[in-house]
């Protein structure tokens, strides 16, 4: 583990506490093979692969300015937050998420699939 962190480090251009937690979460221990792995929901990863052989995006319209901008939703947003959302252009439709972090689509990827197939629908 020491070592993928070190890897990781090496790579960043900033690091903190904060990334070195959220990077140890995201690894397990396998002990059949004695290493660390990825720790994914296999099942969950199936379902975001379906979603995305359902949406073609290869067959959408790159030309439309149709964008669905999905992000986790704070109790207390930040400034540079509110700001930054207030910043996308008015053509993106936005979504924010109750009660997920930054794995959203690993946490609630039922939830997700929803907003997206609904967006589509509406389309």
């Amino acid at each position: 583990m020491e070592e993928v962190i070190a890897n990781e480090k090496s790579k960043s251009y900033y690091w903190s506490e904060n990334l070195e937690k959220a990077l140890r979460n995201s690894y397990r221990y396998n002990n059949t093979s004695d290493k660390f792995e990825l720790d994914l929901d296999f099942e969950k990863v199936s379902y975001l692969l379906k979603l995305r052989r359902a949406i073609r995006s290869y067959q959408r319209n790159l030309e439309s300015k149709d964008v669905l901008f999905i992000a986790p939703a704070y109790e207390e947003e930040p400034e540079w937050r509110k700001i930054s959302l207030d910043k996308l252009p008015k053509y993106f439709d936005v979504e924010l998420v109750e009660n997920c972090g930054h794995e959203m689509y690993m946490k609630h990827p039922i939830e997700i699939a929803t907003i997206v197939h609904s967006w589509i629908n509406e389309k």
